[in-house]
């Protein structure tokens, strides 16, 4: 089987324009941060190794956690200080962490270093026929004991699965939904806000539909061999 080029770049590759205003909706926060703009240039990078791209990734999600939290409820905590009585806050809601298989494992970490009460509940979704999202993995638990659910996934493309995930988790019965992605693309936005108005979202970067992006995720983040994929899938037709 002959060899496939490790990369190959056009001579004539694409220039890409900047989305001065994203989308207009008061659910969706783009965040305007200098050093996350620096982060995610890098994560766009095809240069970017898989062992840089993965710390790029818990940086990057981390400051958006950190932004996307900036909403959560208090309530107030007595303790008692080095000077007496304090009446100070504590978070109010039971929040939960659900990352989308396998891009959101890679934002998980870096939530749970800001909420490491959470409870952490996995689901797996893939594009089927058509690029309908299909569920193949869902570890919610039968009874929901959570009111604010934060999920993650790195990219918004379509929204098809985020959308069919805040379906589940409204019909599982969480009160809130966040979502924070590196990348989303316009109209994904404005597909998710058409469909789940209700729920907050928190990018750090907003594309036009065939936009640079920050390549697949999965690939980059696992270092898939794209050859010995190619090659295990030839044998198995051979064998049919």
């Amino acid at each position: 089987m002959p060899k496939r080029s490790a990369l190959s770049v056009s001579t004539q590759a694409p220039s890409f324009t900047k989305i001065e205003t994203p989308i207009s909706n008061d659910s969706v926060t783009v965040s305007n941060h200098p050093v996350l703009k620096h982060k995610i240039t890098l994560l766009r990078d095809v240069n970017t190794s898989t062992k840089d791209y993965r710390q790029l990734m818990k940086e990057v999600s981390f400051y958006l956690a950190y932004e996307a939290t900036s909403k959560l409820e208090l309530k107030s905590k007595n303790v008692m200080s080095s000077k007496g009585s304090y009446e100070g806050d504590k978070l109010a809601a039971k929040v939960a962490v659900v990352p989308i298989l396998r891009g959101g494992l890679s934002m998980m970490d870096p939530l749970l270093e800001l909420l490491p009460n959470s409870a952490v509940y996995h689901i797996g979704m893939y594009k089927g026929n058509h690029n309908l999202p299909i569920q193949y993995y869902n570890r919610l638990p039968r009874k929901c004991q959570c009111e604010h659910t934060f999920l993650v996934d790195p990219v918004i493309g379509t929204a098809a699965t985020l959308i069919a995930t805040c379906t589940i988790l409204k019909k599982w019965g969480t009160k809130k939904i966040t979502i924070i992605s590196v990348v989303g693309t316009q109209q994904g936005l404005q597909n998710l806000m058409e469909k789940h108005p209700d729920v907050e979202v928190c990018v750090g970067a907003v594309d036009e539909e065939d936009g640079p992006g920050i390549g697949d995720c999965g690939n980059r983040l696992y270092h898939i061999d794209f050859e010995e994929e190619e090659e295990v899938q030839q044998a198995k037709k051979q064998k049919k």
